[in-house]
């Protein structure tokens, strides 16, 4: 009698992880993949080509998967465009990023994304210039007003900083889930506590060298704030004036500028792993700009 043949229960390989490295460029964004080795890299695009990309983010729900990428012209306008399926195809928004009719504010450009908590799909958060942030329900696709902030009390005490008046970073607490930051130039660093509803001015000890009021509630010129992971209420910001360090979720700052070559930069970044150390790219004083 012959022998059936076994089936094999060997278990699949399972596919080597990826890197991807996403890039927004005045030309165009490019998507760039290698292995963890990283040395050779597939290089896709340019996408978007002749548009400003002035951010490109990877929503961590499904980070293979959503992409967003904030999509600026001259002539044509602003949009985002949005993948589905690790940027084979991208589609707009409907009805675009507005401010409402009477408000008196005309969108200019789109900045930053923020793809929203793991515990609300489809939440996004962008920000725009003149300052606002807006925020989307439905992964993208429509989005409204987040008025608390768009409308708040201080606005007519925010200037515009050399690249505009811009919310330029939206932060999600990790450790608080009703609590965001923004970081506006030139207004400062907001803060909510009720996921929205409303917002703060968190400046204490942040100077405005610039103007006549050396520590104002608002007018900072905040060039980005960034979450330091595992330490609650630990911020780090790089500022016109200086960088600085909160301890207390904002409520004050402590100047941590000395030793520096330059009080003036514009990046910042926390390592992954410890909380107590970042990196900054000091640059030439802003009176020495062209």
């Amino acid at each position: 009698m012959a022998k059936s043949k076994s089936k094999s229960h060997a278990k699949p390989k399972p596919k080597a992880q990826e890197v991807v490295v996403l890039v927004g460029t005045r030309k165009g964004g490019f998507i760039l993949r290698s292995d963890l080795r990283r040395k050779t890299w597939k290089l896709e695009g340019p996408l978007f080509p002749g548009m400003q990309v002035h951010h490109f983010i990877s929503d961590h729900r499904e980070p293979r998967k959503v992409i967003y990428a904030t999509v600026n012209n001259d002539w044509f306008g602003s949009d985002i465009q949005r993948t589905q399926n690790g940027g084979k195809t991208w589609t707009g928004t409907t009805g675009g990023i507005r401010y409402e009719e009477g408000s008196g504010l005309d969108m200019k450009r789109l900045w930053h994304i923020r793809p929203g908590r793991a515990s609300e799909p489809g939440v996004v958060y962008c920000g725009v210039d003149p300052a606002g942030l807006f925020r989307s329900a439905d992964g993208g696709e429509t989005w409204s007003e987040v008025k608390g902030l768009n409308r708040h009390e201080t606005r007519p005490k925010w200037n515009a900083g050399a690249g505009g008046m811009i919310v330029h970073t939206i932060l999600l607490d990790p450790d608080m889930p009703k609590r965001m930051y923004v970081a506006i130039s030139a207004a400062g660093v907001f803060r909510s506590d009720d996921n929205g509803a409303t917002w703060i001015p968190r400046n204490k000890n942040v100077r405005t060298d610039f103007q006549p009021e050396t520590f104002p509630e608002v007018g900072q010129c905040v060039h980005k704030l960034a979450l330091a992971p595992g330490v609650p209420g630990l911020l780090y910001q790089q500022n016109h004036c200086g960088m600085y360090r909160s301890d207390s979720a904002g409520d004050d700052w402590t100047d941590i500028s000395a030793g520096m070559p330059s009080r003036f930069g514009f990046p910042i970044a926390v390592h992954p792993r410890n909380p107590q150390k970042i990196w900054v790219l000091p640059l030439i004083g802003a009176e020495m700009r062209g």
